[in-house]
């Protein structure tokens, strides 16, 4: 069989508390309660509409700016994620050499998790506020749609509770696990393609 090369990431032992810088093209909006996080929510997933290059219309919400209390979520460290990937792993009935579910780990943690948010739910904004961690490459329609560790595609992917999402780092891992796994089923098995065309979206 050939060999899957995953390009294995070290990752560090915790993960830093990040500060946010402020971007002056993003409007923030500071959320105090989980009523204001829902309403917030889904304020936010008809903005950025934009055509893209068949001529379809992409509606892919902008998630950016979103400054939610530090009382209403949980920043885990690098143990509490690799927990949750484990319990996955673990779980796969379609999975049964235990060789391949090391591949699909180790694949899923230290490249896909690591290249799409570096382990990270939140960014510290102040003494008080989160900042969520959403797509921004400064140059791309679509910036903004994708949330959090796993950097889910929120309007993409209607199965998943984007509250669930922001405010649980255990859903936005299992969710994005869940994007790996059907991508690597339609590939085939092929796990580096299946990785290489992650983009939270599946």
């Amino acid at each position: 069989e050939e060999k899957i090369n995953i390009n294995v990431i070290k990752p560090e032992n915790a993960v830093e508390d990040r500060v946010s810088t402020i971007n002056p093209n993003i409007k923030y909006v500071n959320v105090d309660t989980t009523e204001q996080l829902r309403t917030e929510i889904e304020r936010r997933k008809p903005l950025n509409e934009y055509i893209n290059e068949r001529g379809q219309k992409v509606v892919p919400g902008d998630f950016r700016g979103l400054l939610i209390k530090k009382e209403l979520v949980t920043i885990p460290n690098y143990q509490q994620i690799e927990s949750v990937v484990s319990e996955k792993v673990n779980g796969l009935a379609d999975v049964r050499d235990p060789a391949d579910k090391e591949k699909i780990k180790e694949c899923f943690l230290k490249k896909v998790l690591k290249q799409e948010s570096e382990y990270r739910q939140f960014n510290s904004r102040d003494s008080q506020y989160y900042e969520l961690v959403a797509s921004n490459t400064g140059s791309s329609p679509a910036d903004g749609c994708c949330i959090g560790i796993s950097q889910v595609f929120v309007n993409a992917h209607p199965e998943f509770d984007p509250y669930n999402l922001i405010t649980s780092y255990r859903a936005n891992v299992e969710a994005g696990f869940n994007i790996l796994m059907s991508s690597l089923r339609a590939n085939n098995g092929d796990l580096a393609k299946a990785a290489t065309g992650y983009r939270g979206k599946g």
